[in-house]
């Protein structure tokens, strides 16, 4: 009605919404209004209209309604309109159904002190209502939702008007428990001294929840007074009842600057924990002089749910849900003590001039609805823009609270983020662009403060992190053309990769429960016998893909680093940014550094850059558990000159029995210069192998996985820290591969690996070489035309091109395997020139030969392998440097392999038999004496294993000079009894030879024990030297036997060292067994007795020049037909032997000529069928002839120094049958010996016996025609009778206990029972007898033996 009179005896309206009419009609039209409450308002439901309900008097009139103290009365629903109102008692205010028909309107309206107008409990009852707790212990919602716990039921939405309340709460779950009613008060006047509630009931019930807040409506022309008016949800008072949201007050003055008192929409507590109180409700405050409005939303410090998340029900909070209003306006909305806000209704905006509250609070905006910020104003709590929301905020903003951004915000431009604050970017959120893209002009974080990115494009002119403040993202993309990482400022994407054993390299629990690490850039790290690991992945160049998880253990694994993309004109790094992998839970493997990108212009800064993988879980559980890979980073740039800082991709650790993970990689490019730059760095942590046995299953190394990829150039691969770097054909196994390397380099700890299919091409790389090379079957390798291996190590199992002239300087190592080559043929390595110096180490396999003009070992290098052979024209092995092929086989094995003897083990043989106990479990000689190339052989397991045999040591040389070492030495037994093994073999061809050096074959010892005393040691080798010119060497060679217990065990027996001058055409063999005797001092069967060095070429006939035996050494032969062995000399220190088998022949008789006495300084054994062809004339020194077979060409022999000369029953000279010797002269002297064997005859010309000699025998036959026996000299046969005792014409008889003498020329004593004469006076040619047995106790002896000798001399002085 607009200037209209109008008049009616009856009129009917609703007064709430005259009352919203009124806010928004001009002031020129109020009048109406003035008619209005003029009128008289009768109720409408016919039912009394004031109820006393306690003793006091009730005025009720139209000009005055008053309730004095103590007073209570009840008003039923209606309309009522009074001049005055005065409430000093308590005013109840009914409602029908939860919807107010009681309308209070006064000129002038007072709550006094102590008075109440209350609807507390007066609305909806318990389960009812728009936002009733519809399941268990849920509170009842109005304003803010009802409490409920995490896992209970989800409360009634809120509902009602924030502008015209007129609803009242919604009961709580249970009973009694009631939301608050509705109360209307409208006056000219009002003073507010008392109470006004409208409060929900509490509830005392276990399982049951508090009733919400009511209506609270005020319209005053002037509002005074220091009372209260709330609308609070009811308070659940056990821990399994919640509490009720707060109700909706609103409040609409000209002038309340006299009222001081309280207006509230609390939520209802819940009192005590788990219960969860309700969200508060709301407070709307208008200044109607000048249309203001304050919005506030005071939580009173309750403890409710949550953050929403896209439904009115899915938290617990407060809402804006005006029916049909599109637009909220506030000039000031004040939030307090964690309240959460938000606008319900869809497509609708929010304008705040002034946001005003605390950290606890959040203002939300989603669904369509758009928050508005006035330009001046300030974020004063939390700001939470979910994905359907939208905002519009000042172009500069100061967060000193957190900001959630899943929709869009337009006009903000400057971002300064302070203190703990929060700030999250997402996938769904933007800032002045498209979903996902947030476009700044600054983004400043600082002093603590923590920024999220996640999967989003931030774009800023400058980006600072300063102050210990966080930037943390993932799977996005930071462009700033100034982007700053300041003192203690941390950028990072830690542990926001793949959780535990997911991801594409994620690690796994292993069969015994501990976890493997996950892998990145770098394989994850695993266990000692479980090949299984996380793998490799993403691209080197450009990486993008987080880390994986690491494997379970009984806790989770770690999880994997993030990615991080950054691209700025100038990046300054002091503080941090990183991705690192997460450490793994107990006994779990660690999660896998992530990926980092940076493209800039200038890289500045001393601070750290890193990706590393996580550490393995707490070891102190487990000892399995392995660490992560370290994952990925690229960064372009064009410039780094102030860059002082770390750039880590390292793996993590593990624990004891586990392996680190390998680390990560680490591009850098300078794209100025285009210089491309591959980093590989571990930390210092050596893998637990330096080469691959699976490409996707070793631990600790690094890989280049670029899917498709068949070639990769780099200016540079710079390996550190014992990094380990592959290639893997991604996605097809074995594709052709070529990695380019203009240069290698490193820290001469880290490697690289050339695979199957793969081709390395450092050949314009610089001489020096400070990385090792790894080059297995398959893979190739161009290499420069020099290398000097610095520390490093060249492994060549593949092809290897280019390189000519190899030097491997301090602490390098060359090693060269079959499958390899440098040239033409596989297994052959050529070189001008290779020289190893100053403890290098050159490692060969069976199968290869190295080729070079000059061939040099020098300052205490080392040549090792199974199967060593150098060929070159001028090979060098000096200062302390030397070939090594000890103990390169393996227990038990080789053709002269050691027995099982029980506990123990018999020694292996080669050059000789092996040691043994018995004589039939030795392990024999084999091989070549001319040409040996065999190896040696494995020692007899006793109760533990045997030692392992020599390899094989092959020089071809044109100068061979030799002042270190060469030895192929057999191992010693590897525990208890274990035996010894035989060493091995070294030829040696070469022009010049010569040196001080030492070359050995020795024999390994035997391990004797207190359980096992008797394991043999193993036999000598074989050694072979052929040189032109051999004047100036002046070394040792040694083929000793190996030692063992000197009482119970048996020495190996020693080898065989061959020599020749090849110019000369003369030869020479040495047997030496280091003066150690062996056990037998004859052999009983030269093919299987311990002890002896043995011909086994199987040749007709052997012929060396010289035969130098000493040391106590043995020589025989292993013959299996008629043999001859042709000697020239026989030289020896009289300690050694030489043995004569059957059908073997011995051609020693042009020994110096047929005149003179060729001098013996060896012991001969001719056992029968045996021959020897000696010299007419031998004088033996200190030696033994033992002739049990013939001799041929012997005619005088002189024993002098303790010699013997044995005449046995079986042997003859030549021309005679066994047992005659036919010589010119006999000479013994010198304490020496002659021994006739019985039934031998000597027919000599002359027998000289002198100088304390002896000539005995038993039972001989001795005739010359001159027999000279000095005064200290002897010719017997005592005791050497063939009769035992007892035995004999003339024996001696047992006399009871007592035995008889024995008779022959005489009787024997006794006195009875004696032993009677017999033989012939004057032709005495009869033995002796033996005595009797005196008792059954006594071992029989020979007593009573005479000397039965056949002399027939021409002349005799005795």
């Amino acid at each position: 009605l607009r200037n209209t009179n109008f008049s009616a005896s009856t009129f009917s309206t609703d007064l709430g919404s005259l009352a919203r009419m009124r806010a928004t009609i001009p002031a020129s039209i109020c009048c109406i209004l003035v008619i209005i409450y003029s009128l008289q308002i009768t109720p409408t439901c016919g039912a009394p209209l004031c109820q006393t309900l306690s003793p006091g008097t009730v005025t009720f009139t139209p000009s005055q309604f008053l309730v004095p103290a103590g007073t209570t009365c009840e008003l039923n629903p209606g309309n009522y309109s009074h001049t005055n109102v005065d409430i000093y008692g308590t005013l109840l205010v009914k409602t029908t159904a939860g919807v107010s028909n009681v309308r209070l309107i006064a000129d002038q309206l007072r709550v006094m002190y102590g008075g109440a107008i209350s609807a507390d409990s007066l609305g909806y009852p318990s389960n009812a209502g728009p936002g009733k707790g519809a399941s268990i212990a849920l509170g009842g919602s109005h304003g803010g939702s009802g409490g409920c716990c995490v896992s209970c039921g989800i409360p009634g939405e809120p509902y009602d008007s924030v502008f015209t309340p007129s609803m009242s709460g919604s009961g709580g779950y249970g009973s009694s428990n009631a939301g608050g009613g509705i109360i209307y008060l409208e006056a000219s006047i009002m003073f507010l001294n008392g109470t006004v509630s409208a409060n929900g009931q509490s509830t005392t019930a276990s399982d049951s929840g508090g009733g919400a807040g009511g209506s609270i409506f005020i319209v005053a022309d002037t509002l005074s007074g220091g009372g209260y008016v709330s609308a609070n949800g009811g308070t659940g008072t056990v821990t399994t009842a919640h509490g009720g949201g707060g109700g909706r007050v609103a409040i609409y003055a000209r002038d309340r600057t006299g009222w001081t008192g309280v207006a509230s929409a609390y939520p209802g507590m819940a009192v005590p924990q788990p219960a969860r109180a309700g969200a508060p409700g709301t407070v709307f405050l208008k200044d109607t002089s000048n249309n203001s409005t304050v919005l506030r939303v005071d939580n009173n410090g309750g403890n409710y749910v949550g953050t929403a998340s896209g439904t009115k029900t899915a938290a617990v909070m407060t809402f804006l849900t005006d029916p049909g209003i599109m637009a909220y306006r506030f000039d000031q909305v004040i939030m307090s003590r964690g309240a959460q806000l938000g606008v319900w209704s869809p497509s609708s905006s929010l304008y705040i001039g002034n946001l005003t509250g605390a950290a606890s609070c959040v203002l939300h905006s989603w669904l369509n609805t758009t928050l508005l910020l006035d330009q001046h104003n300030q974020p004063a709590c939390m700001i939470y823009l979910h994905t359907a929301g939208a905002a519009v905020l000042p172009p500069a903003v100061t967060l000193l609270y957190d900001l959630v951004v899943e929709g869009p915000i337009t006009g903000l431009l400057n971002i300064l983020q302070m203190g703990t604050t929060s700030l999250k970017f997402t996938s769904t959120g933007s800032i002045n662009g498209k979903p996902g893209v947030y476009a700044l002009s600054q983004l400043n974080i600082t002093q603590g403060a923590v920024a999220t990115i996640t999967g989003a494009t931030v774009t800023a002119q400058t980006l600072l992190v300063t102050e210990q403040a966080k930037l943390i993202t993932t799977g996005s993309s930071i462009q700033a053309e100034v982007m700053s990482v300041l003192m203690q400022g941390i950028v990072h994407a830690d542990l926001l990769g793949s959780t535990s054993q997911q991801g594409p390299g994620a690690g796994l629990k292993n069969p015994i429960g501990a976890g493997t690490g996950g892998g990145h850039g770098g394989n994850g790290g695993n266990n000692a016998g479980y090949f299984v690991t996380g793998v490799s992945y993403d691209s080197v160049f450009w990486p993008i893909l987080p880390g994986s998880g690491g494997g379970a253990g009984q806790d989770p694994g770690g999880v994997g680093g993030g990615t991080i993309v950054l691209n700025a004109q100038v990046l300054t790094v002091d503080g941090r940014i990183s991705a690192d992998g997460g450490i793994g839970g107990q006994s779990a493997g660690g999660g896998s550094g992530g990926a980092i990108a940076i493209r800039t212009r200038v890289l500045e800064g001393s601070g750290v850059i890193r990706t590393n993988g996580g550490n393995c879980g707490d070891p102190y559980y487990s000892t399995q558990s392995s660490g992560g890979g370290g994952g990925r980073i690229a960064l372009y740039y064009e410039a780094m000159g102030n860059w002082t800082g770390s750039i880590q991709a390292w793996g993590g650790a593990a624990a004891a029995a586990a392996r680190y993970g390998g680390p990560g990689t680490v591009y850098l490019e300078d794209t100025l210069r285009n210089y491309r730059k591959l980093v590989v760095d571990n930390n210092g942590v050596l893998p637990a192998t330096t080469t691959l046995s699976s490409v996707q299953g070793d631990s600790g190394n690094a890989y280049l996985t670029e899917t498709g990829a068949t070639s990769y150039y780099f200016d540079e691969i710079f390996l550190r820290g014992s990094a380990q770097l592959a290639v893997v054909s991604q996605p097809v196994a074995d594709r052709a591969i070529n990695i380019t390397a203009k240069y290698l380099t490193g820290d001469s700890t880290g490697a690289i690996h050339v695979l199957n299919k793969q081709l390395l091409d450092f050949s314009t790389s610089h001489a020096n070489q400070t990385a090792s090379v790894f080059v297995y079957n398959g893979g190739a390798a161009l290499s420069p035309p020099m290398l000097n291996l610095d520390k490093t190590t060249l492994s060549i199992g593949g092809t290897v091109s280019g390189v000519t002239k190899l030097n491997a300087l301090a602490g390098s190592r060359l090693s060269l395997l079959p499958t390899g080559r440098i040239g033409s043929t596989q297994g052959t390595f050529e070189f001008d020139e290779v020289r190893l110096m100053h403890n290098a180490a050159m490692a060969v396999t069976t199968g290869v030969t190295t080729r070079a003009n000059v061939f040099v070992s020098e300052n205490a290098a080392t040549v090792t392998g199974a199967n060593i052979a150098i060929q070159a024209t001028l090979v060098h092995v000096i200062g302390m440097s030397s070939m090594r092929a000890d103990a390169v086989g393996t227990s038990m094995s080789g053709t002269g392999a050691g027995k099982i003897v029980g506990s123990y083990g018999s020694g292996a043989g080669h050059g000789g038999n092996g040691g043994d106990l018995a004589l039939n479990n030795a392990g024999k000689s084999y091989g070549s004496v001319y040409w040996p190339v065999t190896p040696g052989s494995g020692g007899g397991n006793g109760n533990s294993n045997g030692g392992f045999g020599g390899g094989v040591i092959n020089i071809v040389a044109g100068s061979f000079r030799l002042d270190g070492t060469l030895s192929v030495n057999g191992g010693p037994g590897l525990g208890d009894g274990g035996g010894g093994a035989s060493a091995g073999s070294i030829l040696i061809q070469t022009g010049d030879f010569s040196g001080y050096g030492l070359i050995q074959a020795n024999g390994g010892s035997a391990l004797m024990s207190y359980y096992s005393s008797h394991p043999g040691g193993g036999a000598g080798g074989r050694i072979a030297v052929y040189s032109a010119r051999a004047s100036s060497w002046e070394g040792t060679m040694q083929a000793f036997g190996g030692p063992a217990n000197a009482h119970t065990g048996r020495y190996g027996g020693c080898g065989t060292i061959f020599t020749k001058d090849t110019t000369l055409n003369t030869t020479r063999l040495v047997i030496n067994n280091n003066g150690v005797g062996t056990y037998y001092s004859t052999i009983t069967n030269p093919v299987s007795d311990p002890g002896g060095a043995y011909l086994t070429d199987g040749l007709a006939s052997y012929h060396f020049d010289e035969v130098n035996i000493a040391g106590k050494g043995q020589l025989s032969l292993v013959n299996s037909g008629a043999t001859t062995i042709t000697i020239a000399k026989i030289t020896g220190d009289s300690s050694g032997s030489l043995h004569i088998p059957r059908n073997v022949t011995l051609n020693a008789d042009t020994y110096l000529g047929s005149w003179v006495p060729s001098p013996l300084y060896a012991s001969i054994y001719v056992y029968q069928g045996g021959v020897a062809k000696l010299p007419s004339k031998l004088s033996l020194f200190n030696v033994y002839l033992n002739l049990q077979g013939t001799a041929v060409g012997l005619a005088h022999v002189e024993c002098l120094q303790t010699s013997k000369l044995i005449l046995g029953a079986r042997g003859n000279t030549e021309g005679s049958v066994p047992g005659q010797f036919s010589l010119n002269v006999v000479d013994v002297s010198q304490a020496s010996s002659t021994v006739l064997e019985t039934d031998v005859a000597l027919y000599a010309g002359q027998v000289t016996v002198q100088q304390q000699a002896t000539l005995s025998g038993g039972n001989f036959f001795l005739s010359t025609p001159s027999l000279v026996v000095g005064p200290t000299a002897a010719i017997h046969a005592d005791g050497m009778s063939t009769n035992a005792a007892a035995a004999g014409p003339g024996r001696g008889k047992t006399d009871g206990s007592v035995g008889t003498g024995a008779g022959h020329g005489g009787n024997g004593g006794g006195t009875s029972q004696i032993g009677r004469s017999y033989g012939n006076v004057y032709w005495p040619v009869l033995p002796g007898s033996g005595s009797s047995v005196p008792c059954s106790f006594l071992l029989p002896r020979r007593r009573s033996i005479n000397l039965l000798l056949k002399i027939c001399p021409r002349h005799c002085l005795l």
